[in-house]
């Protein structure tokens, strides 16, 4: 059965009781739209699928934390992220593994990773791409990629199929000792 969750401008944040799980999961053969302003706010993974249809037409997808996890992880099933779609996060913004599709249909997806950026964590390592597809990825126009490390990441045996969208790299103002690489 499928159905439509509309944040109605209020978030769900698990930020401080969530720190090394799932913030939230759709299970294998559930059919999930979320819609509407709010969104979610996770220490790692703002959303995760094991085997269902999540369909994004709003919200924004936040994450706290560099060392952990995406905001965005497709592990299997089908991912598609529309208009309307803010992804912020601290590492992987959105990573589609093996034997997973994905359509950025549009949003914008960004990921701050790098070394340094979270003083209370100095030793934690923090470079990510803000999209990994390892999986089958259809990009169109109106997606918008932008990370440190770099935008985009086509690894494994995936299939990335660019049909439009903007690829960008961008330096943190805060700390330009960890410049944009690739």
């Amino acid at each position: 059965n499928a159905i439509t969750i509309d944040f109605g401008g209020h978030y769900i944040d698990v930020t401080e009781v969530n720190y090394d799980t799932d913030s939230l999961c759709v299970a294998e053969g559930a059919d999930v739209t979320f819609t509407g302003k709010g969104g979610i706010r996770g220490f790692k993974n703002c959303l995760t699928n094991y085997g269902g249809v999540i369909t994004l037409n709003g919200g924004a997808y936040t994450t706290t934390m560099i060392g952990r996890g995406s905001a965005l992880y497709n592990g299997t099933g089908t991912l598609n992220v529309n208009s309307g779609v803010s992804v912020d996060a601290w590492k992987f913004a959105l990573y589609n593994e093996t034997g997973a599709v994905c359509n950025l249909n549009g949003g914008t997806i960004v990921s701050h990773a790098h070394n340094g950026l979270q003083p209370e964590f100095p030793g934690l390592s923090g470079f990510a791409y803000a999209v990994v597809n390892a999986g089958t990825m259809n990009v169109y126009d109106g997606a918008v990629v932008k990370g440190i490390q770099g935008a985009f990441s086509a690894s494994g045996n995936g299939v990335t199929n660019v049909y439009g969208g903007t690829f960008l790299t961008h330096e943190e103002e805060e700390n330009t000792a960890s410049r944009s690489f690739y």
